[in-house]
């Protein structure tokens, strides 16, 4: 099956009082953020897959190169202004890592903690490219 890749992280460094030190301001700036961008994700047919701390992963139907990369964009939008919203260190990045191909889809883990998944060489080449500032693609998606 295609399917398409997103990987998304998000670093806050040590936040200013402005940003609220506390816990609770960064949870609170954190979940809008999951809410905004799978927002965005969703409105262009992708699908959340997980949570992995401050990022996300998310998969697109093959054929759908186009829509996570605008999504991405739009990310990348909606993401800046939090940040001077939220008054987040200007050094706060969201990288985007977006990457086709062939991957295992299905409910994976232990007995007591199953969870939908997607594993691949896709998944792992969108994570590693992904840890670059700005949305970063591959050739395969460049040349869709």
């Amino acid at each position: 099956m295609g399917i398409f890749f997103q990987s998304v992280k998000i670093r806050v460094h040590p936040c200013p009082k402005r940003f609220g030190c506390g816990r609770r301001p960064r949870y609170e700036f954190l979940q809008e953020l999951y809410e905004k961008l799978g927002d965005i994700v969703v409105e262009r047919q992708g699908v959340l897959v997980k949570y992995l701390g401050d990022g996300f992963l998310s998969v697109f139907p093959a054929g759908l190169e186009q829509h996570a990369v605008a999504g991405a964009i739009a990310m990348r939008e909606a993401f800046a202004e939090m940040v001077r919203r939220w008054g987040a260190p200007a050094d706060t990045e969201l990288e985007v890592g977006i990457d086709a191909g062939e991957v295992a889809e299905g409910v994976f883990g232990h007995p007591t903690l199953r969870q939908r998944d997607v594993y691949g060489e896709a998944v792992n080449r969108a994570a590693r490219i992904g840890h670059h500032r700005g949305v970063a693609i591959t050739e395969r998606v460049y040349e869709r």
